[in-house]
């Protein structure tokens, strides 16, 4: 049954209605212990220790079940349910009976199949169990996981996803230029690295009839070299087009030539340099020559947290490969294209995507709704959490585009599916003439018929010089591989870079980036905003492309509290806050107010537990746990919640499991962490629109961590209250687990999610030595709100942290 939205007038009026109902006598302070059904094998196998007491048994099962449980030998029964009434869909609390026990383990089997799904035993004769469970649970009669679909879904490689088209031009530019940011976050090029000398060196000139091939090498990073051949035309004036040419995963690399109807790569590279073009065709990282440095592998979840990949080690190749073509003397820098073939045409889509310099291009067999790329060289993490290669490809236009296909692989559907997307973009731009498409009956290949395609289309729209005819690709003739290989022969120039060598000098490098950008100042302020504040955000990616509705509350239920003095008239609705495809179990309590309109003036509180919210009840009690209690005694009111994958994300009958794909998961996948600091945000932006205007956040624990790191996410007028114990800056350590997310030491980690938090109030509470409190403050004092930061290195209490929460 769909239930209703909740408007702030209508929980105003809930509030009211509650708050004036009276309150019984309180319940006796005395142990009460609840186990959930995915924890009945381990209750029967090793038994529960318990003090000397006389304990009722309680069972939340389905309300058509007969319950049979035993205990130290002996069993006890609900009673019998009244079928005509009970729902087999709604699970309540039903009395067993008591016994005394104490003094040792008591072992204690119900059979899960009755349709169990949690047991309470209570010290105490007039203790319900009801009450602690509907002051934890957002749906106390339901034991499954709340709907929230996100584990369950796992986007991977082989998906076959939807194609998309956008409204508007304007709505188009505005999606590329965070796509564009989004790429180059991913690969860890947000900022864009200082660039070095190249130091080219090119030599073992090869001399054909009217072409010539080189052996050449230069530096994409100190010490780290990309390696390949030059291809020019010879006896012809130029300057000339230039031509990046990758390759893809061929078993030989750039010096393959597998014949038809696969083809290869130096066959390429002849014709061009014979059509008038300069050709470098050069080595993905690890193949060729690249593998006397490093293996075609990068991955670890080290490199992750800093932002290295192996995509990023090819991306930058591939742009330092254009400022090399554009360095040389033969060489028009306004005419620069590129084109490759599979993983060379993940390549060529990526680097045309990123860098305008690319004014004509031409991926081959790759650009796919159905296949996005099989290798870690073409996944770096983050890359697709909302794209697909088609929309990348469209960031060519209105740069002239050829897209080539085939029947027989994955882009086989490419005239009917990828290239209408692509197609929609080029006609937003006026430029559906600079798209062409090329689609043959082979296997996956960079053969002759589609050689021979791309060739007509860069006469056309490099060379300028389209034939009256279909050019038809003359007889060639491939060096030996000796006579093209750079290191043939030769060793390595001193200061090569092994891995460990490499990897050492972009983990510094992004050190560096980040303290070349602290906020000294206002100015400073502002460029580590557009810098390395866009990276952050990239890298947290709390947004997507098709995120915009504001979140809104579906009504659950609604209780009272009057089981003493302090909480009577507390109201608590049942609430889950839904945005996109995010559904929070949330409780909103309130305290009995006199005028209920004085919320928005006094403000509400959001308090994360790593636990969940369930943790934040004294369920022995049958009552809010110190913290809330404090907040509600000072008239504040409270919104707790369960983050991605706890408390009420698991069933009683299990813990949700969240499906993985086998390879590159935080490529097409949000880790657990960024998922939870997306919840807090949607639970801090319902609160701060439907409940309050001034709200605070408070991260307890673990959580501490998670609203830290939303901080920049939260409304203008929030108030940040983050324990921040035990974490360290650059501690990879600090981010395992679930807690792990790539690219979040790149992009600054904590510091940078406060110093962008910045002008709002800030408190960082039992913050150790290790913590980098000096870049927050540095942030603060360029945004003139310098007393709006705390950072302290003791422990708050519950009435410091209410107190806190109730300034002004």
């Amino acid at each position: 049954m769909q239930r209703a939205r909740v408007p702030a007038l209508v929980l105003t009026s809930l509030l009211c209605a509650l708050a004036a109902r009276g309150a019984p006598a309180p319940l006796p302070e005395a142990p009460a212990f609840f186990f959930t059904a995915d924890s009945f094998h381990t209750l029967a196998a090793e038994g529960a220790a318990l003090e000397e007491h006389n304990y009722v048994f309680w069972a939340w099962a389905r309300e058509d079940s007969s319950v049979t449980l035993t205990a130290g030998g002996e069993e006890y029964f609900t009673d019998r349910p009244d079928l005509a009434r009970a729902s087999p869909e709604r699970y309540t609390w039903r009395r067993l009976g008591s016994a005394v026990f104490g003094g040792g383990k008591i072992e204690i089997a119900c059979d899960r199949d009755q349709g169990v799904a949690a047991l309470c035993l209570a010290a105490d004769k007039s203790f319900e169990p009801a009450v602690s469970w509907a002051l934890a649970r957002s749906r106390p009669f339901d034991p499954q996981a709340a709907p929230d679909g996100r584990a369950r879904e796992c986007r991977h490689i082989n998906m076959a996803y939807p194609t998309y088209t956008f409204p508007s031009a304007e709505a188009w530019r505005e999606r590329a230029a965070h796509l564009r940011n989004h790429i180059l976050a991913a690969c860890g090029l947000l900022p864009a690295p200082e660039k070095q000398p190249l130091a080219p060196v090119i030599f073992h000139r090869v001399e054909r009839d009217d072409y010539t091939v080189e052996k050449a090498y230069f530096e994409s990073w100190p010490g780290f070299y990309v390696t390949g051949n030059l291809y020019r035309p010879r006896g012809r004036q130029g300057p000339f087009p230039g031509v990046l040419s990758p390759h893809g995963h061929w078993g030989q690399g750039r010096f393959a030539d597998e014949g038809e109807p696969t083809g290869g790569v130096p066959m390429r590279a002849i014709a061009l340099a014979r059509l008038g073009c300069v050709v470098f065709t050069y080595d993905m990282v690890g193949y060729g020559d690249s593998k006397r440095q490093i293996g075609h592998s990068f991955a670890s979840q080290q490199n992750e947290l800093w932002g290295l990949s192996l995509m990023k080690l090819q991306l930058w190749n591939a742009i330092r490969g254009l400022d090399f073509l554009a360095s040389l003397p033969d060489v028009d820098p306004d005419r620069l294209a590129c084109t490759g073939t599979s993983g060379g045409g993940t390549q060529t889509f990526i680097l045309m995507a990123v860098d305008e310099r690319v004014k004509v291009a031409a991926p081959v067999c790759m650009v796919s709704a159905f296949m996005q790329g099989g290798c870690e060289c073409e996944n770096a993490p983050l890359l697709r959490l909302d794209t697909i290669n088609p929309e990348i490809a469209a960031l060519m236009a209105p740069r002239p585009l050829i897209l080539v296909s085939a029947s027989g692989d994955w882009t086989s559907k490419t005239p009917t599916v990828e290239y209408p997307m692509v197609h929609s973009v080029y006609e937003l731009l006026g430029a559906a003439d600079r798209l062409a498409g090329a689609h043959f009956e082979a296997p996956h290949n960079y053969n002759r018929n589609s050689r021979e395609a791309v060739y007509g289309f860069f006469l056309k729209w490099l060379l300028g010089a389209a034939p009256a005819t279909p050019y038809k690709e003359p007889p060639y003739a491939i060096e030996k591989i000796e006579d093209l290989s750079v290191w043939h022969g030769r060793e390595l120039p001193p200061g090569a870079l092994d891995r460990a060598g490499l990897e050492a000098l972009l983990r510094d490098e992004a050190k560096a980036r980040l303290r070349n950008h602290l906020p000294k100042d206002a100015a400073a302020l502002a460029r580590f905003r557009e810098t390395i504040g866009a990276y952050y955000r990239h890298a947290v990616y709390v947004r997507g492309r098709t995120e915009g509705a504001p979140p809104a509350a579906e009504l659950l239920g609604l209780m009272h509290l009057s089981n003493d003095a302090a909480t009577a008239g507390t109201a608590c609705l049942r609430l889950s806050i839904a945005r996109d495809d995010q559904r929070l179990p949330a409780l909103l309590f309130s305290a009995p107010l006199a005028d209920i309109g004085r919320m928005s003036r006094i403000g509400a509180v959001l308090v994360i537990h790593p636990g969940g919210k369930a943790a934040l009840i004294d369920a022995a009690r049958g009552r809010p746990g110190p913290l809330l209690d404090a907040l509600l005694g000072r008239n504040l009111p409270v919104m707790a919640i369960d983050t991605f994958l706890t408390g009420e994300f698991h069933s009683a009958f299990a813990p949700t499991q969240r499906a993985r794909a086998d390879k590159m998961f935080t490529t097409y996948n949000r880790t657990a962490l960024v998922e939870r600091v997306r919840d807090i945000a949607a639970a801090a932006a319902f609160l701060g629109d439907k409940v309050a205007d001034r709200i605070a956040v408070i991260g307890m624990g673990r959580a501490g961590k998670w609203v830290a790191l939303a901080a920049p996410y939260l409304p203008a007028r929030a108030m940040i209250i983050a324990d921040l114990k035990d974490y360290a800056s650059e501690s990879e350590a600090a981010w395992q687990g679930d807690d792990f997310a790539p690219h979040i030491l790149g992009a600054g980690g904590l510091e940078t999610a406060c110093a962008l938090a910045a002008p709002r109030s800030l408190t960082c509470f039992s913050a150790g030595p290790a913590f980098r409190g000096a870049w927050i403050l540095a942030a603060y004092v360029a945004a003139g709100a310098a007393d709006r930061l705390s950072i302290m290195s003791h422990d708050l209490t519950a009435e410091e942290l209410a107190a806190l929460a109730a300034e002004d």
